[in-house]
């Protein structure tokens, strides 16, 4: 499977669930044009596809002048800074698709996929299908994370983006799991997994977090204690602090002087073994299929995140289990020996006996070092504390 920068996948998160974008267009005196557009993605192109009607003034600036920019951006919360919101600006080349094409037909069933309430103007005889082929984009991930992307980044991330609305469809939630029993509502705390009739006892896992409020309020002090640690005292220390549960974790980060903020991570460490780990060790198509779901779970948290901050993380039992196992019993949690560690749990997986890699099994416990894994990888952060 191939991985994703966290940055990579920000924008991945960005471009699935923004819809609208606003396209830059050059009038016939030279003046820039600045329009509406909703568009869907094709993974094929890669290409973002859009519907205009022969009588916008967008769709005679394209046919003149084929060179476009567009830009999708993340939407701002009233009473929130707004100078830090994600974005991403394409440098792009128009194509009008001929009707009744091949390229036509595959862009009108991308674009209902999206959109379904369209269907009555793709009937319309003066609206047509224009491709939008990017060859490069200015990233801007939040405060101090800009980057530029060249054609062959953003073709990459357009195409995952892609597959992944063909396969899925818009409607559906990031924060969905698609294990059996396991459906998470977007505004609502994560239920349970329900193991399948006749499945194994429920494994040891780590013990559910405490409440949102009882969580802020034994890790206040300790993240202001963390600030008071930074190297410059005039810039506070950002501190990204996670606690896995069994059936549902919890991120907070702070920099001890502002309040801090929790979000919910609806992934457990009970709940990705009882969900996708039918033996032990698991299978390599029981790791693959835990890995894409707890990768989709990632993308809504993300662009939540800051960017340069710390990464903490509380020292239950199954944590202190993987850092003896892999070889960092400080307080230190490295993601190369996280990353050396799941690589054993492959090859016993793969069927190389678990006596020659020194792992002594358990369910719980491949599911807290991917679990681990994955949130150190997608979220770039190099290493870890333990704390209690």
């Amino acid at each position: 499977m191939t991985h994703e920068s966290r940055l990579d996948l920000a924008l991945r998160t960005l471009l699935t669930e923004r819809r609208v974008a606003a396209l830059g267009t050059c009038t016939d005196e030279g003046d820039p044009f600045v329009s509406q557009v909703p568009y869907a993605i094709d993974p094929d192109g890669p290409s973002l596809v859009i519907l205009v009607s022969g009588l916008a003034a967008h769709a005679r600036h394209l046919a003149a002048r084929p060179q476009a920019s567009l830009l999708v951006a993340e939407p701002e919360v009233a009473g929130s800074p707004v100078h830090g919101l994600a974005r991403v600006t394409l440098q792009l080349s128009a194509e009008r698709l001929a009707p009744d094409s091949a390229a036509a037909v595959r862009a009108r069933a991308l674009y209902l996929n999206r959109f379904p309430e369209a269907e009555p103007l793709t009937g319309m005889a003066d609206f047509r299908w224009v491709g939008l082929h990017p060859r490069s984009a200015r990233h801007v991930g939040g405060l101090g994370a800009a980057r530029s992307l060249d054609e062959a980044t953003l073709r990459a991330v357009l195409q995952r983006v892609g597959r992944d609305a063909a396969t899925t469809g818009d409607a559906a939630d990031p924060l969905s799991l698609v294990a059996d029993g396991w459906q998470a509502a977007p505004d609502a705390p994560p239920e349970p997994v329900t193991a399948e009739a006749g499945s194994e006892a429920e494994v040891a896992g780590a013990a559910e977090p405490e409440s949102d409020a009882l969580w802020l309020e034994r890790h206040a002090q300790w993240l202001a204690r963390e600030a008071l640690n930074r190297v410059n005292p005039a810039q506070p220390r950002l501190v990204t602090l996670l606690q896995l549960g069994a059936q549902h974790s919890r991120v907070v980060f702070g920099d001890g002087r502002t309040p801090a903020r929790v979000l919910p991570w609806p992934v457990g460490v009970q709940g990705v073994a009882q969900a996708f780990f039918r033996h032990d060790p698991p299978r390599p198509i029981e790791l693959e299929d835990a890995i894409a779901t707890v990768e989709d779970t990632l993308m809504r948290l993300v662009p939540q995140l800051p960017i340069g901050s710390r990464l903490c993380v509380v020292a239950d039992p199954t944590l202190q289990h993987i850092a003896e196992l892999a070889g960092t019993p400080g307080p230190w949690l490295s993601l190369e020996a996280v990353e050396r560690l799941f690589n054993r749990l492959c090859r016993v997986a793969e069927g190389r006996p678990a006596a020659q890699e020194g792992w002594p099994g358990g369910r719980a416990l491949a599911a807290g070092v991917l679990v681990v894994r994955e949130f150190m990888h997608h979220l770039a952060f190099d290493s870890a504390q333990l704390t209690r």
